[in-house]
């Protein structure tokens, strides 16, 4: 039997990467590329059912197995009843004999177990770029949150709700650029469910969860549809907050994030975040989709009509905002390098004018030098370009500042004259014109930029 790695084949899928154990809850992920006729075709993500559990009997293990199973067919005919931008798409398999299906056995494998096809989601998680950057853009942040909140008011208007809402299960659709709208997708949908079912696999970390369902998985009833539907609104509040202030709102031991959950109120997200402050709406908001009442809480819809009253779009670079890279590094990069940009450009045309003042233009008459002493012209000409990009990482959209106009004076030495005993007196020689001549540099087209502006 062929072990889950690259290289291998399943059906007509090409494994390229096998993602870490620890994604993907009761399956394994793989990035493929499917292949016809020898001819390699698109990327695409397959979710396999584990075979190797962690089990001390084989009659647990097969329970077990038999339950990621279910599972995995759950996800899949919830994915084919749902179509929408901001959930994850799945591709039927092309069969041996002819047809397509969306599930079906990787024979080749030990345990031959059942897999389907996915959309390749090639930008990462959210929950990658928190870690690495801690606190977002208060509008990338917000843009996050409106698209997951759309992909939620259309799965509850269906009648499902997805329980398992966390950053780690959205994902960019691509890389985020520094112009146009970042595609958010939700994805994990094996723990989803419609009416009155109660899910098999107890998914959604500790963390995420509202009181109702730490009740109930305390041995409480289990919930109703409604406070399912509410339930996913308290996880997405709980992501939003992290999003926000780099933090979860509970941490620590299970037992003490636990009774947190039931009994404390998170701290506000201004207390942890200064630039929250100026977005107070945003901060009621976030706390009230958190709230210990599922009745309390917002619908999916509402949270929706809020952002747009609170932050319209466009919620992306080039917008009324252009600010999508980290708190922390945006403030720390732009305002410092446009303040120097503003400040040379000052300088430097103080002394463009004062040279201009003290020097006569050719339009005034010229003083010819003494017939015994030396003239000598010395070139005054300086550059004043100033660049000032802003520097940031990799893969973070980025504003650079207008280029400023480069002044090149103009200025050619004249000949030294010299005067002699046996030689006329020299005639007068005219003092070259300080001309200056602008340069811009090219701006790039659709480039945001933020422009320094110097007042003589």
């Amino acid at each position: 039997m062929d072990e889950l790695r690259p290289g291998v084949f399943i059906g007509h899928f090409r494994i390229e990467a096998v993602l870490p154990e620890e994604i993907g809850g009761f399956a394994r992920i793989c990035i493929a590329r499917r292949v016809e006729h020898g001819v390699e075709k698109e990327r695409v993500a397959l979710k396999l059912v584990r075979v190797k559990v962690d089990a001390k009997t084989d009659r647990a293990a097969n329970r077990l197995r038999e339950t990621y199973t279910r599972a995995l067919h759950n996800e899949v005919e919830t994915l084919r009843q749902l179509h929408h931008p901001d959930i994850v798409r799945i591709f039927p398999i092309p069969m041996e004999g002819g047809g397509l299906a969306f599930t079906a056995r990787a024979m080749n494998l030990e345990g031959h177990p059942w897999y389907f096809v996915m959309e390749y989601l090639g930008g990462g998680s959210v929950e990658e770029l928190v870690k690495e950057e801690g606190a977002l853009d208060v509008w990338l942040a917000v843009e996050v949150l409106y698209q997951v909140a759309s992909a939620l008011d259309y799965l509850h208007s269906k009648g499902y709700a997805h329980l398992d809402v966390k950053l780690s299960n959205m994902m960019f659709r691509g890389a985020v650029e520094q112009s146009g709208r970042p595609e958010i997708v939700l994805v994990d949908f094996g723990a989803a469910q419609k009416s009155q079912l109660r899910a098999e696999v107890e998914a959604g970390a500790l963390v995420y969860l509202p009181p109702e369902r730490v009740r109930m998985l305390q041995g409480e009833p289990p919930e109703t549809i409604t406070e399912k539907a509410s339930a996913d609104i308290y996880s997405l509040g709980v992501a939003f907050y992290r999003m926000l202030t780099g933090k979860l709102p509970f941490s620590g031991r299970r037992s003490r994030v636990t009774t947190a959950i039931l009994e404390h109120s998170p701290t506000p997200p201004s207390q942890i975040n200064k630039d929250i402050e100026s977005y107070p709406e945003l901060e009621q908001l976030v706390l009230e989709m958190m709230d210990k009442n599922p009745a309390a809480r917002p619908s999916a819809k509402d949270v929706l009509s809020r952002i747009i009253r609170i932050m319209p779009p466009p919620r992306h670079w080039g917008g009324s905002e252009p600010n999508l890279l980290p708190v922390r590094r945006q403030r720390s990069s732009r305002w410092r390098m446009v303040a120097l940009g503003s400040l040379i450009v000052n300088l430097s045309l103080l002394g463009a004018l004062a040279y201009g003042w003290f020097m006569p233009s050719s339009s005034m008459s010229t003083f010819p030098p003494p017939p015994t002493e030396e003239v000598r012209v010395q070139d005054a000409a300086q550059n004043t370009s100033v660049v000032a990009p802003l520097i940031s990482p990799a893969n973070t959209p980025t504003a650079s500042p207008t280029p400023t106009p480069t002044l090149t004076p103009s200025r050619t030495p004249s000949p030294t004259p010299t005067a002699t005993a046996t030689s006329p007196a020299p005639t007068a020689t005219p003092v070259p014109t300080f001309t200056p001549t602008p340069t811009p540099r090219p701006r790039p087209s659709n480039t945001p930029t933020a422009t320094a502006t110097a007042t003589p």
